[in-house]
Order: structure tokens, then C-alpha cells, then sequence
């Protein structure tokens, strides 16, 4: 009788492996592809066709490289890393009181809204068309290098 339950326990513990295993596995490849990231911090190589992602509390290091489409949103609060090159279409919305760094190297169309109290820093080297917008009281320091096109908004931007 106890060598029953012994292996029942034994099993038990496998298979609790087993759920443990397949619950990160889940959760890793949701904040890779679609987009609700929670915590102190979430990294992503945006590795698909497209990506959307949303960062929530926490710092976010995105890498969009090799993308057709990537939609990034930084919600309030949110530290954001972003690297864009060789994507064909980068979108990135940073929240009110958000901190975004976003290198937009290589990319055919790279698009920054920078929301309210927001820090923006945006490189847009190499890119064929790059469009910056900064509201209200953010604070934008924009680079068009090399940009083929480059529209970037009056209020606190150098470009």
C-alpha cells in the first residue's frame, strides 16, 4: 500500500514538472507574440512575420529585427528599449510618463508617438521614412541621419 502511494507522490511530482514547464513555455511565447507583458521585466526578439507587443510595468527590450510589422505600446510608467532595423514597418506608441529609446535603423517606415510627460529619444538612421510625434510637455531629442524623409514635431525636438 505505501509503495502505491509512493508512486503515485513520484508521479505527481513529474507531472507538476511537466505543467510548470509548459506554463512558461506559454507565457514566454505570449509576451513574444502578442503582446501583454506584466512584471519587472520583459524581453523580446520579436522573431515572426509581425509583432505586436504591450509592456506593462516593468522595463521592455524589444528587438524587431527581420519584421514585416511591429506595433510596439509602452503603457504609463514603462521603461522601453526598442531596436527596429531591418524591419519593414516599426510603430511605437510610449504612454504618458514612459522613457523610450528607439533606433530605427534600417526600417522603411518607423513611426513615434511619444505621449504627455514622456521621454523620447529616437535614432532614425538609415531610415526611408521616419515620423516623430511629441505631446505636450515630452521631452524628444530626435536624430534623422541619413532618413530619407523625416517629420518630426515642433514642440521640444531637435532634428
Amino acid at each position: 500500500m505505501a509503495k502505491h502511494s509512493k508512486n503515485r507522490m513520484h508521479y505527481g511530482y513529474h507531472f507538476t514538472g511537466i505543467l510548470l514547464l509548459f506554463a512558461s513555455t506559454v507565457l514566454a511565447a505570449a509576451c513574444r507574440e502578442n503582446a501583454e507583458c506584466r512584471g519587472p521585466g520583459c524581453q523580446s526578439d520579436c522573431s515572426g512575420a509581425s509583432c505586436e507587443f504591450e509592456c506593462v510595468e516593468g522595463t521592455c527590450i524589444i528587438e524587431c529585427n527581420d519584421v514585416t510589422s511591429c506595433t510596439v505600446t509602452c503603457a504609463e510608467g514603462t521603461e522601453c528599449s526598442i531596436n527596429g532595423g531591418d524591419a519593414t514597418s516599426l510603430e511605437i506608441l510610449c504612454a504618458a510618463g514612459s522613457e523610450c529609446y528607439i533606433d530605427c535603423n534600417d526600417v522603411t517606415s518607423c513611426s513615434v508617438k511619444c505621449g504627455e510627460g514622456g521621454v523620447c529619444a529616437t535614432q532614425c538612421g538609415d531610415s526611408t521614412g521616419c515620423e516623430v510625434g511629441c505631446n505636450g510637455s515630452s521631452e524628444c531629442t530626435v536624430s534623422c541621419d541619413s532618413a530619407t524623409s523625416c517629420r518630426t514635431c515642433p514642440e521640444g525636438t531637435s532634428c
